[in-house]
């Protein structure tokens, strides 16, 4: 994917539909304009129980949209920053595609290998943007994405120098054999000995750790703690 924001475009700015927000997006944009977090919200700010948008003026998409820009480019809520790397353009190559019929800057720029970044560790959390509600869960849903992305580019140079006839996403999937669990062990005074353990790889997998100079870590040290609340230790013998 290649994208680079076109100077002078607003494009994406005079689409229909709604800008969410999170607290810091208000916090940020108030500060921008020297107003109060609570004399933004009022002004601008429309909130239900669990959403928070920018409201819709009647005679434009967006209420800081200037003829020359945003006229609180350096405080845009998140969701324009973000634009348009946002997961159900990427994840969807005919929506990114479709997207690129009126954003000049797709299809432009460096190449962004981002799509499959955001599969690799996204795919398991089964949740879009879309339908999040809750701020903590658009944030959390960032970092993740983030984070794919790092893990993704790093472990490609790492594959480019060690093993180059493999991808991330095929080696990701080789490592999923390697699991942890914790194995808890009652003892005589009603504690229970509690031993982490991770599964030890076998040899095609260890030979691909060792290709990419990986060493596991030791396995951790077990460790004693208080029984579980309503839990009924039974030693076995």
């Amino acid at each position: 994917m290649r994208f680079k924001c076109q100077a002078g475009c607003v494009t994406c700015c005079q689409q229909k539909g709604f800008v969410y927000l999170t607290e810091e997006d208000i916090v940020r944009a108030a500060a921008f304009l020297g107003m109060s977090a609570a004399d933004f919200e009022r002004k601008f700010v429309y909130r239900t129980t669990n959403l928070r948008r920018l409201r819709t003026p009647r005679d434009a998409q967006c209420g800081f949209l200037r003829p020359d820009g945003c006229s609180i480019h350096p405080a845009k809520p998140t969701q324009c920053r973000i634009f348009p790397f946002w997961p159900e353009l990427v994840e969807d190559r005919k929506e990114w595609e479709k997207t690129g019929e009126w954003c000049p800057g797709i299809g432009k720029g460096e190449l962004v290998q981002i799509e499959a970044a955001f599969k690799c560790l996204k795919s398991e959390l089964g949740i879009r943007p879309i339908y999040h509600q809750l701020e903590h869960r658009v944030e959390a849903h960032i970092l993740v994405a983030f984070l794919a992305y790092c893990l993704t580019v790093t472990l490609k140079h790492r594959l480019q120098a060690h093993a180059p006839g493999l991808t991330p996403r095929a080696v990701l999937e080789k490592l999923a054999a390697i699991q942890t669990l914790d194995v808890w062990l009652p003892t005589t005074d009603g504690r229970y000995l509690v031993m982490p353990r991770y599964t030890e790889p076998e040899a095609e997998l260890a030979l691909l750790l060792h290709q990419l100079k990986i060493t596991l870590p030791k396995q951790p040290q077990p460790r004693l703690v208080a029984a579980p609340a309503g839990a009924t230790p039974q030693l076995k013998m």
